[in-house]
């Protein structure tokens, strides 16, 4: 495998190539341990040696930089040991399929991964290094692009995330919705947003972005070969009975809806699916191609995301790609294998033609969340055409 220039200066690299994705793809029909990273102490080296080459300015200097992320590092390890002596051995398994270099040329294929996930919050006390934490995980699974529901930060929580995005991997493109502010404090933290995170060869194709007025999803348009691709970051919240004057992300939700005199404002679960559909559609109807990832706070087999597939020809493809074992386990720890299975992927035909594998890590084994860490692997010819060698 012949490392790309772009792959310099990302992390550890036994990793390969990230841009752009020239490796081999297998098939992998049943899980092993060799085929994918299990726990976040495998990839320790990756807090480390790249720190040597950071600019300074964004803490104090570039060993500061590595003290900051490897001791956050080890605080989200002490959580995952703890969390793990309770966890019951099947919820630690992935399922699924999932990608894995291969050593014949037969099955050269370039890869786009995608991968989603609630991250239950960037640590508010410590937002630059845990978040400069979950950039390095991402690169440990090699994504092309990084979906998080949740992170939880205000602007003021965020102000250095782009320059360490970029620190990190020049060119990529990182793009933050806020969750909803009524005030004017100085708080780091405030539940809702989401936060998507796009390698060079994706970053280069991005056309527009949408962010929602309500804080629930982002969008953006990626130019295709001969396509436009919309990808969906979107969160639902959940059935909070919370009182009006509440802060939690339901309440501030419903006044933001109020506040525009939507007439679905009391209610909005019913409100989110209305206006997601209708974007969708919308779309649609210009010729776009769609991928929806989204906490949907709903079970795959609920009526709400039984509406949400027939009224926008969006198909499951957690389903598509493991139709014998499917449905999925609890994505979400609380929740039990009937109604716990709330972490979803949708997607266009486009997107299903060229879908490889697709699959949920176990919990806590990439990233400090109670939600498992979505995995989607699509064949870049068919969802976009050729690489892009982006130079920027």
């Amino acid at each position: 495998m012949v490392a790309s220039e772009r792959g310099r200066g990302r992390g550890n690299p036994d990793f390969g190539p990230i841009l752009p994705r020239r490796g081999y793809f297998k098939r992998v029909e049943d899980y092993s341990d060799s085929n994918l990273t299990t726990h976040p102490q495998d990839n320790i080296d990756l807090h480390t040696e790249v720190r040597s080459t950071r600019k300074k300015g964004l803490w104090t200097t570039p060993a500061q930089i590595a003290e900051d992320t490897h001791s956050q590092w080890t605080h989200n390890n002490s959580k995952v040991k703890s969390a793990m002596e309770h966890l019951p051995p099947e919820k630690s398994k992935p399922w699924g399929t999932f990608s894995s270099p291969s050593q014949s040329k037969s099955e050269s294929v370039c890869v786009t991964r995608v991968h989603f996930q609630n991250k239950r919050g960037i640590n508010s006390k410590a937002p630059e290094a845990d978040f400069d934490l979950w950039l390095q995980m991402m690169l440990s699974v090699e994504s092309d692009m990084s979906l998080m529901t949740e992170p939880n930060l205000t602007k003021i929580g965020t102000r250095n995330h782009h320059r360490i995005a970029q620190d990190v991997v020049p060119g990529s493109k990182l793009i933050h919705l806020h969750p909803i502010s009524e005030t004017t404090n100085s708080s780091k933290f405030q539940k809702g947003g989401c936060t998507s995170w796009f390698q060079p060869d994706l970053s280069a194709r991005i056309s527009d972005t949408y962010l929602d007025p309500h804080s629930r999803w982002i969008a953006t348009d990626m130019q295709g070969e001969g396509c436009v691709l919309t990808t969906i970051n979107a969160y639902r919240t959940c059935k909070a009975q919370d009182a009006p004057t509440s802060s939690s992300i339901s309440a501030r939700e419903k006044r933001s809806l109020l506040n525009s005199n939507h007439t679905l404002a009391l209610n909005p679960r019913m409100a989110f699916l209305h206006d997601i559909i209708q974007f969708i559609k919308e779309k649609k109807e210009k010729g776009h191609k769609v991928l929806l990832c989204m906490d949907a706070n709903t079970p795959w087999d609920h009526a709400d995301i039984r509406k949400l597939k027939l009224a926008t020809g969006l198909r499951d493809l957690m389903e598509f790609a493991n139709p014998d074992i499917f449905p999925p386990p609890a994505t979400y720890d609380r929740g039990d294998d009937a109604k716990g299975n709330i972490d979803i992927a949708l997607g266009c035909d486009r997107t299903t033609e060229a879908l490889l594998t697709a699959g949920f890590y176990g919990f806590y084994s990439i990233n400090w969340s109670d939600h498992r860490l979505g995995e989607l692997c699509f064949d870049t010819h068919v969802l976009l055409g050729p690489p892009i060698h982006s130079t920027t």
